[in-house]
């Protein structure tokens, strides 16, 4: 009875992280900074395993956590938009946005701005020195821009919204299961392996003025779903007392929207780029550790993330390339380098009680030059702070609360971009509940 309870727990929580189109959030890219509680410590903790999410970041870890379920769920908040600007009467996007509203600037902000992240994973051991886990987690990014808030293209040719007719925007959504093992290879020491299966589902509206330059018709579209698998490795090793090292890798995860292959480049590819992390963790007594992770999210290797605005223009040729084209004009984002640092305490006054805080720094992955499709994409947070905390119940059950804070980052166009300028804030407040199984 107590498995059959459990699996139904299970598929109840999966069945909902898939009942939630609506999600939209960026955090490194579209990625998150972290899972589970290690959000507490800035994302850091690669080798400190806390929860079932641990293989979301490296399997190695899910065979040093106890049987559990864990499920969390956080309400994000980003605050995002865009501001329109003329200039020195040259011909960028800042003083064409100006002119279409009668010499006028704009500013304007994202709706929809409060949204809920689901995620959970389950652990059980197989034996002593193996366990197998399920763990389910997301990635994403949106953005709406309603046609009451501004109108940049009014006049011309009927439309009315910041890139068309109506409203305008983006909504990214992807989930992704991940199906692990892990096993010791010595006291100190494991090795871990998941199957990552994703579904991504995107819609885009609003988008008629990109028409004239695109393989397809980029007015009102249905949302679209992909489908993709990849794989992720892990391996952790104690070295010497109290000192952990870890590291992971994830390989590409291919996903195609047919629908939108007059958007995005290489006909209609959103693949998520392949990642790495290594990080190592260092516990001086039993009651707390500092972690410090690095992450390289390699967001170029994907055309339509990675080629810039520059790419409508054939170098040789001189004639423009089409929106899907594989050469097409994509966001322009750069590899991206993440830098994690969480400390983890307990106070001898509350044994009951495990504080976090933490802090990460992303480089600038969103160049001045890309401003103008970064409107509908404004990933541009580059610090992150954090604080966390569990408390743990007298039946070994654990409540969680991770909170996140993004400052305000601005990006100024340059170059045709120069004019438009995109700026991102979050907030997070993440509550979580584990169930533990010895």
């Amino acid at each position: 009875d107590h498995f059959m309870n459990l699996k139904a727990t299970l598929a109840a929580a999966i069945a909902l992280s898939f009942a939630a189109p609506t999600v939209s959030y960026a955090t490194n890219g579209y990625l998150l900074h972290g899972y589970g509680k290690n959000k507490g410590t800035g994302g850091a903790g690669i080798a400190n395993p806390r929860d079932a999410l641990a293989a979301a970041t490296n399997p190695a870890g899910t065979v040093w956590v106890e049987d559990r379920f864990d499920m969390y769920g956080e309400l994000f908040h980003p605050r995002r938009g865009y501001d329109i600007d003329a200039n020195d009467g040259g011909v960028n996007a800042g003083n064409i946005f100006s002119a279409l509203q009668g010499g006028e600037g704009d500013k304007v902000k994202s709706e929809k701005d409060v949204f809920l992240i689901p995620a959970m994973g389950f652990v059980s051991k197989i034996d002593d020195v193996s366990a197998w886990g399920v763990s389910v987690y997301g990635a994403g990014l949106g953005s709406e821009y309603n046609r009451d808030e501004t109108t940049p293209l009014g006049g011309a040719g009927g439309l009315d919204g910041t890139f068309g007719t109506g409203s305008t925007g983006v909504d990214l959504l992807l989930i992704m299961s991940n199906f692990n093992y892990s096993r010791k290879i010595t006291e100190n020491s494991s090795w871990g392996i998941g199957l990552i299966l994703a579904a991504q589902s995107f819609k885009a509206k609003g988008l008629q003025a990109f028409n004239l330059a695109s393989f397809g018709n980029l007015g009102e579209k249905e949302r679209d779903w992909a489908f993709g698998y990849g794989m992720n490795f892990g391996a952790q090793a104690e070295v010497f007392d109290g000192f952990t090292v870890a590291g992971s890798y994830q390989t590409e995860i291919g996903l195609r929207h047919e629908a939108y292959n007059g958007l995005f480049a290489n006909d209609g590819d959103l693949s998520l780029p392949r990642q790495w992390t290594i990080g190592a963790t260092w516990k001086p007594n039993k009651t707390s550790s500092l972690s410090f992770d690095v992450q390289r999210i390699y967001w170029s290797e994907t055309a339509s993330i990675g080629n810039n605005f520059q790419d409508f223009i054939d170098p040789v040729t001189g004639i423009p390339n089409p929106l899907g084209a594989g050469d097409a004009a994509g966001f322009g984002w750069e590899d991206s380098t993440v830098f994690k640092l969480g400390y983890e305490w307990q106070m001898a006054m509350l044994p009951s009680w495990t504080w976090r805080a933490g802090y990460a720094y992303q480089d600038q992955i969103v160049p001045e030059t890309e401003t103008l499709f970064g409107t509908l994409a404004p990933g541009v947070i580059k610090h992150h702070y954090t604080f966390g905390f569990s408390k743990e119940f007298d039946d070994g059950n654990e409540l969680t609360m991770n909170m996140l804070y993004a400052p305000k980052e601005l990006v100024r166009g340059a170059g045709f971009s120069e004019g438009v300028d995109i700026y991102l804030e979050e907030y997070g407040l993440e509550l979580g509940y584990s169930w533990k199984f010895n």
